[in-house]
């Protein structure tokens, strides 16, 4: 049967119980240079050895967490083996890349925080519309109802009255559509008199010289 590959958390929780002394939680020490292939010599566990594809992801997680990454930012640190013991130190270009890591992971961190804000503050604005929209609807709904209501109850009299108040508002609007025709009229600019009489005795004599049919 076929094992299955153990995940990177996995092997974390393995390193830490078989090296504690290098693999801590707090403020991990750097790494020796080299240490998969120790991990792999040391053919560990017993009943089951780590794979070289397992430990690479393993340290991959490790290595890349920021609390590992802070424990390279400062050059001539101390590397450590399997065994706690000094094992070289960081070099510059080494602490520069960490730093440089580090930032690239707070900025991120920060995009990130950004986004959710962002897309929390979408939701409760898309929220509080649909709210305002309901309410909106609500009213609405009550305006229909109250305005039912009151034309079933409302008397004779107010029955009269509405319907004159609807024919003088009809009114209005027929009078004010008109001014508004008379007033577009007399802005159109007007043809020359000379041009009238002239286009008059254009029309009169191919009027008088078109031929008859027939």
């Amino acid at each position: 049967m076929e094992e299955i590959e153990r995940s990177p958390k996995m092997m974390m929780a393995a390193f830490k119980e078989l090296w504690p002394q290098t693999f801590v939680d707090q403020q991990p020490p750097p790494l020796k240079i080299g240490i998969s292939k120790d991990i792999l010599d040391s053919g560990l566990p017993k009943d089951r050895p780590f794979t070289a594809r397992e430990i690479q992801k393993g340290l991959q997680h490790y290595c890349n967490l920021p609390k590992y990454k802070k424990g390279l930012r400062k050059e001539g640190r101390i590397r450590i083996d399997l065994d706690g013991q000094p094992a070289g130190q960081v070099s510059p270009e080494e602490a520069e890349k960490a730093r440089g890591k580090l930032k690239s992971m707070e900025q991120a961190k920060l995009d990130k925080a950004r986004a959710k804000a962002e897309a929390e503050a979408a939701l409760l604005a898309a929220k509080e519309a649909k709210k305002q929209q309901r309410a909106a609807e609500k009213l609405r709904r009550q305006k229909i109802a109250a305005e039912r209501y009151r034309l079933a109850n409302e008397t004779p009299e107010e029955r009269i009255a509405r319907k004159k108040a609807k024919a003088e508002r009809k009114n209005q609007r027929h009078q004010q559509n008109r001014l508004a025709r008379m007033n577009q009229q007399n802005q159109e600019p007007q043809q020359p008199q000379r041009e009238k009489q002239v286009n008059v005795e254009y029309r009169r004599r191919r009027t008088f010289h078109q031929p008859k049919s027939g």
